[in-house]
């Protein structure tokens, strides 16, 4: 008899439920996306674990599809390797860690700032000793940061130091564009420009779409930042979705601000940053306009 009613049962619950559609799929917040990011790369650290010190190497690169990373810890003594996704239930940053040393490690933490995520972190050891504590990350710089980690008697200390490979030494700076972006043009459309970084963190991979009133889809500019060896510049290469080319040098000025100028010279922006927000200014011959994105 319970053998029937449990069959009964889960036969209800399957009426009950169905599988998420492409709308009701759980997506990673944008700002949450944007955090994520920081972390994609290749870095060399040194980690103090239990007052043992040593040096390793940890990866992080984006998961199909970008909604969370596929990440390694290996050292001489470490040869972990992590999944990280969201919780939209907590809203949490949750990783689950693997490996030989560690056994099985979960990481749930919040973002606290622009600089430190902190929340809870449990071991569950390779002999069953399981202990719980808590985690936080210190962002230093765009490419350091600090791990710390106290689990009853399971401590770990760990700087990173983010693997720059020459060519990406063009790009510092470039980070506070990353994520997604919108305004309000002045025909009463809006227009959208998000940015991301591919998984060697050599592109700035971005896309603008200009949206009419109606909000159909006036125009798309599907472009990438990155360093022209050849003529040692910045630029942003740029294709519309009608295949006419539109390329863009960058340049970071003495005041923090960047100069965008297309091939001709005949047109200047100006992208300033401040806060949530980063405006647009452009210089079309003597007319001047500027647009201001907010952060989704």
């Amino acid at each position: 008899m319970r053998h029937v009613l449990t069959l009964a049962a889960l036969f209800a619950l399957s009426l009950q439920s169905k599988p998420l559609t492409a709308q009701e799929s759980v997506k990673v917040p944008a700002k949450v996306q944007a955090e994520m990011a920081y972390l994609v790369g290749e870095w060399d650290y040194t980690a103090i674990e239990n007052g043992k010190k040593f040096q390793g190497r940890y990866t992080a690169r984006w998961a199909p599809g970008k909604q969370g990373l596929w990440m390694t810890f290996v050292s001489k003594i470490h040869n972990d390797f992590g999944v990280s996704a969201w919780d939209p239930e907590t809203g949490e940053m949750v990783e689950n860690w693997y490996g030989p040393t560690e056994g099985r490690l979960v990481l749930r933490y919040q973002i606290d700032s622009k600089t430190k995520w902190s929340g809870t972190a449990r071991n569950v050891r390779p002999d069953g000793t399981v202990s719980s504590g808590k985690m936080e990350v210190q962002k230093l710089d765009n490419n350091n940061f600090r791990f710390v980690k106290a689990t009853e008697g399971q401590d770990m200390d760990i700087t990173m130091r983010r693997k720059v490979h020459q060519a990406d030494s063009n790009l510092m700076g470039l980070d506070a564009f990353v994520g997604d972006w919108v305004a309000t043009t002045s025909n009463g459309g809006r227009r959208t420009w998000s940015f991301h970084w591919d998984e060697t963190r050599t592109f700035l991979n971005n896309q603008m779409i200009q949206y009419k009133p109606d909000g159909e889809i006036a125009w798309t500019l599907n472009a990438c930042v990155g360093w022209d060896e050849e003529n040692e510049q910045l630029m942003n290469w740029g294709r519309f979705t009608t295949g006419t080319a539109a390329n863009f040098v960058w340049t970071k000025l003495a005041d923090g601000t960047w100069q965008s100028k297309d091939e001709s010279g005949k047109r200047t922006w100006i992208f300033s940053h401040q806060a949530d927000q980063f405006h647009s200014a452009l210089t079309n011959a003597d007319q001047t306009s500027t647009t201001v994105f907010r952060r989704k």
